[in-house]
């Protein structure tokens, strides 16, 4: 989530930050040239169980170095995954949520030239999954067998048109707007072509981030602005996973009077569904 007004903007990390983290000591065969490491995940609040990538950037000559991912637990840091910095000098990393695995970091291992770095850690909530256990009665009849053979026809997540995609979007935040007193948000053609080109662009490079300039094309006279993403999720159940997520709400809930929305869909990118909400206020009608 990101928001700012045109006099100080002010940008806000995808995952709560815990602080800066001391840089690790290099070896004596080690150059004393220290890399920076950043890193964001794709959902700082996420069900056990959910796929969760990490990236970022390792500066100075890194490419081809390797980076860890740390988590942390009851009995201090343990790998849970790893990856090399490539030649755009980022990293990508993926792993399963788990509720007592809250805490991430990322480790530059080094190079020939470079010194071991970390980056500081972030935060990920991560909520139980619905149980799944079996009632305590037992069924009045046994359970059958499955079948052998798997069905012919899996099941299919049809695809909403842009349009269609926008239109439940608006109407599900203005909903949960009215629903907490707030007046509903008139839709932008400005604001949604920001929008949706930010959705496009995230489809298209397989990329997940804010726009960091996303206010620069904003029609003249908007004295607040903010911006929400999400990607996978379905475009009936995105707005709920913003609600769910206190700064994606406050945006929601925000003093804004129009919105603009974007709706990129790309199969062969890693989350397929990409959303952008960018929200203004207008002092005239």
């Amino acid at each position: 989530m990101r928001s700012s007004g045109p006099s100080r903007l002010l940008p806000l990390l995808l995952a709560v930050v815990l602080g800066a983290a001391p840089a690790l000591v290099p070896s004596p065969t080690q150059a004393a040239v220290r890399p920076t490491v950043t890193i964001r995940v794709s959902d700082d609040r996420v069900t056990e169980g959910a796929r969760l990538i990490f990236s970022g950037k390792v500066t100075r000559k890194s490419v081809g170095g390797r980076v860890l991912l740390q988590a942390h637990t009851s009995g201090g840091w343990s790998k849970v995954a790893r990856s090399r910095v490539t030649t755009s000098k980022t990293y990508r990393l993926a792993t399963t949520a788990e509720t007592q695995r809250t805490v991430y970091r990322a480790v530059f291992r080094g190079t020939r030239t470079v010194a071991k770095q970390r980056s500081a850690p972030v935060l990920v909530a991560v909520e139980a999954a619905p149980s799944t256990d079996p009632p305590v009665e037992p069924p009045t009849d046994p359970p059958t067998d499955p079948p052998t053979e798997p069905p012919t026809d899996p099941p299919t997540d049809p695809v909403m048109t842009v349009s269609e995609a926008q239109a439940l979007i608006l109407q599900d935040t203005n909903d949960f707007r009215v629903a907490n007193g707030k007046p509903p948000l008139l839709l932008m053609p400005e604001l949604t072509a920001i929008a949706q080109g930010w959705s496009e662009h995230m489809a298209e490079t397989d990329t997940y981030e804010h726009n960091p300039g996303y206010f620069v094309d904003y029609p003249p006279g908007w004295t607040q602005g903010a911006e929400n993403i999400a990607a996978f999720h379905k475009p009936q159940d995105v707005v709920q996973v913003w609600i769910d997520s206190g700064l994606h709400r406050d945006n929601l809930l925000g003093d804004y009077t129009h919105i603009g929305i974007g709706y990129g869909y790309d199969t062969t990118s890693t989350w397929t569904r990409y959303y952008t909400q960018n929200f203004a206020r207008y002092e005239h009608p």
